[in-house]
């Protein structure tokens, strides 16, 4: 019976053992998970905080921001004085697309055609051919702004693109201000609008209530983007467009 409550006594310390070391590894991995956080979001902060001074540094001047911001810079100087206008303090959407040379009836719609908002840096070239691979399986076809070569301002040339395509898809990853431009006149000419990035924390929170994408690698937009489409197409079958 002795040798019984040895044993008993011997497994009880075992385990009670066994449990103390597991509480202690349990809340040294979880100072450890929470130190690492900490080191992430310290080393997140930087680096956004880098960003903003580069940014700053790139538009420190006049012709730094103009060669930043061309397409903003370009569409001001493009538009009339309103203070001229007789019809002053009413919305006029044309205004705009006559203010750039476009007459909208003069406009030939394309059922087929995607235009995708971009930044025309090589870094983001695989995104656009996986976007342009899942319209093409869908029987569209995608078209960025630097596919043909424009002499001068380039504005009316993706204004009159936006207006004659289906809808709009834009890359927000890189915080591309003419992308973000470009978004807003598409928007403002009722395009519809998928929205693809690689991190949340690219889009803007007046943004965050659209269709959006958010994706790691190029490889992994194709079928995101193929559902996103058909999405859209069934929401306006539904809405009578």
């Amino acid at each position: 019976m002795a040798e019984y409550l040895i044993v008993a006594v011997s497994i009880t310390t075992l385990v009670a053992t066994l449990m103390a070391v597991l509480l202690i590894w349990t809340q040294r991995f979880r100072a450890d998970t929470i130190s690492t956080e900490i080191k992430f979001d310290a080393q997140r902060e930087y680096y956004e905080r880098t960003i903003h001074q580069i940014n700053d540094k790139m538009m420190r001047d006049q012709q730094r921001w103009e060669e930043l911001n061309h397409l903003v810079r370009d569409s001001v100087l493009s538009l009339p004085d309103v203070s001229k206008e007789p019809n002053l303090g009413k919305i006029d959407s044309g205004i705009f697309l006559r203010s750039l040379g476009i007459v909208e009836k003069d406009l030939q719609f394309e059922a087929r055609q995607v235009f995708v908002l971009t930044s025309f840096s090589n870094r983001y070239l695989g995104d656009f051919e996986e976007i342009r691979s899942a319209c093409q399986e869908l029987g569209l076809n995608a078209k960025r702004g630097d596919e043909e070569i424009i002499s001068g301002n380039i504005l009316p040339y993706i204004v009159r693109q936006i207006a004659v395509s289906r809808f709009v898809i834009a890359n927000l990853s890189g915080r591309n201000p003419n992308v973000f431009y470009e978004l807003g006149i598409a928007q403002a000419l009722g395009k519809p609008a998928i929205i693809v990035s690689r991190s949340e924390r690219t889009i803007p929170f007046d943004l965050r209530q659209q269709q959006l994408i958010f994706f790691k690698e190029s490889s992994q937009l194709r079928d995101e983007v193929k559902s996103a489409i058909s999405k859209l197409a069934l929401n306006r079958m539904h809405d009578g467009r």
